[in-house]
């Protein structure tokens, strides 16, 4: 892995101001806190600081990101990543986890880029291509671990009352396709080179370790 990179108050400071003028709002201590007294989160390691997370809602999905950086101390902390995440529908589960940003050079910059994404797909969510239906589509799981696809369930409003699928990419600008290709194709090389040592990689959405409930929704333990 690349040699880390911490970022300067001066990178957080622009980064904020472009999420903020695409309609992201800072998570307030409140909201934060309200949600670990909900469930009696437990924190997967000892954690210092409070860290800024911003949230973006439309077409009933929320966009989640996790910065990495600690408000009171104007740094960023020293064992994390960035992570981008969307919700939809009030669902409890986590529909998309973007790929870990990892604190090397240009963080925020490739940080905004997950972002710019994940904020994209939310704004313009599709709508069934079906003329006897036009309901939202939904973020579905598709047979790989981390891939994604819009689909429609609502098989009664479809000629042919099957589900309807469209690619994750749907919708999204030339150039972030070409930018998505890009990445992927690292991806790709990066796997074949571990399969030509005779190692396999673990999705980091499979290895980070997470902040889990001690009590359910009924408030049992």
């Amino acid at each position: 892995m690349p040699e880390q990179v911490l970022p300067t108050i001066k990178d957080y400071d622009i980064f904020a101001n472009l999420l903020r003028r695409k309609g992201f709002r800072l998570l307030t201590r409140i909201e934060i806190a309200k949600e670990f007294r909900r469930l009696a989160l437990q924190p997967p390691r000892r954690v210092y600081g409070r860290e800024e997370g911003f949230v973006f809602s439309a077409n009933g999905i929320d966009v989640y990101v996790w910065t990495t950086w600690l408000a009171d101390e104007g740094r960023a902390r020293e064992a994390d990543s960035g992570w981008v995440l969307m919700k939809q529908d009030d669902e409890e589960a986590v529909a998309y986890f973007a790929r870990p940003v990892h604190r090397t050079k240009n963080f925020f910059h490739r940080l905004y880029q997950e972002t710019w994404l994940a904020w994209f797909r939310a704004l313009n969510r599709p709508l069934c291509p079906e003329e006897g239906c036009k309901s939202r589509m939904s973020i579905t799981r598709g047979v790989a671990l981390k891939s994604r696809f819009w689909c429609c369930m609502k098989k009664e409003g479809h000629q042919n009352h099957k589900p309807v699928f469209l690619s994750w990419d749907f919708g999204l600008p030339p150039k972030a396709i070409v930018f998505l290709e890009k990445i992927r194709s690292e991806r790709r090389r990066y796997r074949e080179k571990l399969k030509k040592a005779g190692k396999t990689v673990r999705p980091a959405v499979l290895t980070r370790r997470r902040w889990v409930p001690t009590k359910s929704e009924g408030g049992q333990k």
